[in-house]
């Protein structure tokens, strides 16, 4: 599975885009996002306005990483998992669901292997290791509060109820004209990790 072969059978089926500031109808698919111009306008977290069991896929790039996590990682992780499982109830019995953060794994080795000029690595494939870890911004929502690696974020999907869960490499996963056309932050921060899940039926 990969995001071209979504794009394929796009129209006329609900697919739900998060964290997207544009109109995304033209594609077949439906954007969400707190800013800009999204098909609605609406917090990613919980999702008030998209009724039970009514998706076939959930696209969530450059965003779970955004959410106001606070106190110590074990809590965060508990507040990921909470958000896992109200994107689970919006999609139906074996729906999909595509997650790109950055990833932590690929931060922490770029930052041992260039740890004397880490501040300046735009040619390495963390591009901006500081713009992985803290985001771009200076408030919510376009700062990031938790950092994920593959296990954890496969720890919080089998928690949420997943299954299926598997890490997607570049060459299956990157449709990168849809992704940096749409959300240019998803390839602002160089190899992200891209991860898929199933709702089991």
């Amino acid at each position: 599975k990969d995001f071209k072969c979504l794009r394929k059978h796009a129209h006329g089926i609900r697919k739900l885009c998060l964290g997207v500031q544009k109109n995304m109808k033209s594609i077949g698919w439906y954007s969400i996002d707190i800013r800009g111009h999204p098909d609605r306008k609406e917090n990613a977290e919980k999702l008030k306005g998209i009724r039970d069991n009514s998706c076939e896929a959930i696209l969530a790039s450059s965003v779970l990483e955004h959410f106001n996590y606070q106190g110590h990682g074990s809590q965060r992780i508990k507040k990921t998992i909470m958000v896992l499982q109200v994107w689970k109830r919006k999609l139906r019995p074996n729906g999909r669901l595509y997650i790109c953060v950055p990833d932590g794994d690929v931060i922490v080795e770029t930052f041992i292997k260039y740890r004397n000029r880490y501040w300046d690595i735009y040619d390495t494939p963390c591009k901006d290791i500081i713009g992985s870890i803290y985001g771009k911004g200076t408030k919510m929502p376009t700062y990031h509060r938790m950092i994920y690696n593959f296990f954890a974020l496969k720890h919080c999907l089998e928690q949420a109820g997943f299954k299926d869960i598997k890490k997607l490499d570049d060459s299956l996963a990157s449709d990168e004209k849809f992704l940096v056309h749409f959300n240019p932050s998803a390839s602002d921060h160089g190899r992200v990790l891209r991860v898929e899940a199933r709702k089991p039926k």
